[in-house]
């Protein structure tokens, strides 16, 4: 029997505070959050015509799970309604307990953090890397809250940013899936593997300076899926295949596990001693502290 697979969980729920000023910004910030799947709160997004918006907005702000508070130069300076939502922003912090992600400060451009709340560490989302150090903030207030950020429900006006893939500037070797906070070998390893060996592959590998790679699962492996890609094997860009199967994690029953086939674009199973024309891609959560030292002997991801 497949894999059970318990109740999903909701998403993270995301107020930006924000000037009216920063909203070119803030819709960005706003769709890249959403591809990530939170749920985050925009006025121009989610206050229907005719309510009273001071209430909802109030609401909105106390039913969040994290506040980001959107700095630029202007808005740190600018009186009216950003510094009434601060206020309340900063009387909710002091309800949560001591340790908790909150509110967190995000930077637009360069400019100086408010004194009231320069307490919480900031990010910098003009940096190269800044929005996933934002999405490690979050994973961490998801999983303290029951929620989740995932990105099977999506807009459509965000489709697009939510199959970004982007080359990790520390390793060729390793991309960084911005909608979900993986980070995924390039390759595939180099010679057909069956299940067992493909899931010690992934166990042993040293990457990049992390040891805590995994086979993906069924799911993760879907989600690489790029119907539209127009030469070779319909995964997403820049992955680089020589074979289209892919081990997953996922067992079917005792004896046999899926695989994703990217050329037909479809799942599969097959016993776990078989010995096919299957390879193994890894997997592991972005943001994790590297612990490559922790394991002796280390397998390096051989390249091209």
């Amino acid at each position: 029997m497949p894999d059970s697979v318990g109740a999903p969980k909701r998403p993270l729920r995301v107020f930006l505070c924000h000037s009216s000023g920063d909203k070119p910004a803030v819709r960005k910030l706003y769709r890249r959050l959403c591809a990530a799947g939170a749920q985050p709160w925009l006025d121009e997004e989610n206050l229907l015509p005719g309510v009273d918006w001071d209430s909802e907005i109030r609401k909105a702000v106390r039913s969040s799970d994290a506040v980001i508070v959107c700095l630029s130069r202007s808005s740190v300076t600018k009186a009216g309604y950003i510094q009434k939502e601060i206020n309340q922003i900063l009387d909710l912090a002091d309800e949560q307990p001591q340790d908790t992600i909150f509110v967190i400060p995000l930077k637009l451009e360069e400019c100086e953090i408010p004194a009231r709340i320069s307490r919480w560490q900031w990010v910098n989302f003009f940096d190269e890397r800044g929005f996933e150090r934002l999405l490690r903030s979050l994973y961490n207030r998801a999983e303290n809250v029951g929620a989740a950020l995932v990105s099977s429900r999506q807009p459509a006006d965000v489709k697009a940013s939510a199959r970004e893939t982007v080359v990790s500037h520390e390793d060729p070797n390793i991309l960084i899936d911005p909608a979900t906070g993986l980070m995924w070998t390039r390759r595939h390893n180099n010679e057909d593997i069956n299940w067992i060996k493909a899931s010690e592959y992934a166990k042993n590998l040293s990457l990049g300076g992390y040891a805590d790679w995994r086979l993906p699962t069924i799911e993760e492996l879907e989600r690489l899926s790029d119907p539209q890609r127009g030469h070779g094997f319909k995964i997403r860009e820049p992955f680089k295949l020589e074979k289209p199967r892919i081990w997953s994690s996922t067992k079917k029953d005792s004896d046999s596990a899926l695989y994703f086939d990217f050329f037909v674009k479809g799942r599969g199973s097959s016993p776990v001693e078989v010995l096919a024309f299957y390879r193994a891609l890894c997997v592991r959560r972005s943001g994790k502290p590297r612990r490559s030292s922790l394991r002796q002997p280390s397998r390096r991801l051989r390249t091209r």
